[in-house]
Parts: C-alpha cells; sequence; structure tokens
C-alpha cells in the first residue's frame, strides 16, 4: 500500500541522494544515538534500518561494528547507494509493505515516517 506521501517520499529522495546524505551523515546526536544502540547488542547481531537511504551513517556504523544489518527504503537510487557502500542486504520497498521474514535485535527508523499520513502512521505502528 504506498500513500500518496510515500510517493512523494520516493520522488523527493530519488532526487536527493547523496545531498541528503551529505546534509544528515554527520550529525553528532545520531551518530551518539546508533552508537548507544550499537553498544547494547552482541556482535553479529542482526538490524533492520527502515528508510536505509544511502546506508551512511544509519547503516553503515552497525555494519562496520560487526552487526548483520538489513536496510530497506522507497527510493531505488539510495538503495543502490547502500549496496554499493555498506556491507549488509539493501532492498526497495514501501515501509508499509516491507515483508520481515527474521527478528531483529534492534530497529533502526529515521525520519522515513515524516511523510507518512496520520492514519498510515499509526496503522503501521
Amino acid at each position: 500500500m504506498s500513500t500518496q506521501g510515500s510517493l512523494a517520499g520516493l520522488h523527493t529522495f530519488d532526487n536527493l541522494n547523496v545531498e541528503y546524505e551529505n546534509a544528515y551523515q554527520d550529525n553528532k546526536f545520531k551518530k551518539a544515538c546508533i552508537a548507544n544502540v550499537i553498544s547494547m547488542l552482541p556482535s553479529g547481531s542482526r538490524v533492520l534500518d527502515v528508510g536505509c537511504g544511502t546506508g551512511v551513517p544509519v547503516s553503515d556504523m552497525p555494519a562496520k561494528a560487526g552487526l548483520d544489518v538489513v536496510g530497506c527504503d522507497i527510493s531505488p537510487k539510495m538503495v543502490k547507494l547502500a549496496q554499493d557502500r555498506v556491507k549488509g542486504l539493501f532492498t526497495v520497498s514501501d515501509m508499509l509493505n516491507y515483508e520481515i521474514d527474521s527478528k531483529f535485535a534492534a530497529v533502526f527508523m529515521i525520519f522515513p515516517h515524516l511523510q507518512l499520513s496520520y492514519a498510515d502512521f499509526h496503522s503501521a505502528a
């Protein structure tokens, strides 16, 4: 179920791709939050990055820490960048339709919910 908001997100992030990464990759607060989660997980734990974008830094940090990273994003261009840059399994998927096939020790979801309608946000929770 792709919503009007998620489709708008697709076009926006397909057009932004690397510019988005450049704007957010060095956010110290975001990196500290990611590092805190990583510190609580045993090596090899599986983590999911919903709205993974280019994979930097949210997927990249856990991958470099020895975690098994899975990511999904609605933007094919963003997913291609993540696949090229980060060790992990990255797929193109609308987060509302993403089929979870295993358990995850942690889930990262930074910003992708912003384009959801109120109803979609609550139905996905």
